[in-house]
């Protein structure tokens, strides 16, 4: 959130170094963070296999069809800083779950199967700390209807707000939490900065949990 925007050819020149060289070093699944088609395609040629969507099929009208002609894996993130795009009224779960429906029925239509998508409440993305909150607390809520929740909370604003201000650089543990808690709540996956410090937690948790 907050991020300044560039150009689909400034975000290549940044990633198209990178993803040739990670994609020689790791196995794992890479994805890309962009809501350009442009971005995505040359993304998804060197190495790239998900695109994550920050604007969940809504800004690009050719994003749906590039990642279903890759077969590509979409995060699909609800977003509600432009209300030219979407606007947000009322309870902050039925605006996410609206978002939701539009994005996969773009998606739908392309023909991006449902098993490819996960979907990203979008913590932080025009959300007020309560708002954020509500949206964690609904994680089950939304996996029961359908749809399969990545949780990227990891040292946000309203985490540091939830601790009394505590600067970014100390958000880890609450984040941790966050992390627990959405796994608890049967997320599919939580995106995190501190990947061993939350591998860690959750297996203490898990043995914990029996």
């Amino acid at each position: 959130p907050g991020a300044e925007a560039i150009s689909a050819d400034e975000e290549l020149s940044r990633l198209i170094p990178a993803l040739k060289l990670i994609s020689q070093h790791v196995s794992v699944p890479i994805s890309v963070d962009t809501y350009k088609s442009k971005t995505a395609r040359e993304a998804l040629a060197f190495g790239a296999s998900i695109v994550n969507d920050v604007w969940g099929l809504m800004y690009d009208p050719d994003m749906a069809k590039v990642v279903s002609e890759n077969n590509a894996g979409l995060v699909l993130m609800a977003n509600y800083t432009d209300p030219k795009i979407f606007k947000k009224e009322g309870p902050i779960v039925e605006n996410c779950r609206a978002f939701f429906e539009m994005g996969m029925k773009k998606a739908q239509e392309a023909g991006i199967p449902m098993s490819n998508i996960l979907f990203d409440p979008g913590i932080g993305f025009g959300t007020e700390t309560d708002e954020s909150i509500e949206l964690i607390r609904n994680t089950s809520y939304f996996q029961k209807h359908g749809y399969p929740i990545l949780v990227g909370a990891s040292r946000k604003r309203f985490v540091g707000a939830t601790l009394g201000g505590v600067p970014v650089e100390d958000r880890d543990a609450g984040t941790l939490s966050v992390s627990c808690y959405c796994a608890k709540e049967h997320a599919a996956a939580v995106r995190v900065h501190d990947v061993h410090g939350t591998v860690q937690g959750m297996k203490m948790w898990q043995a914990l949990e029996g």
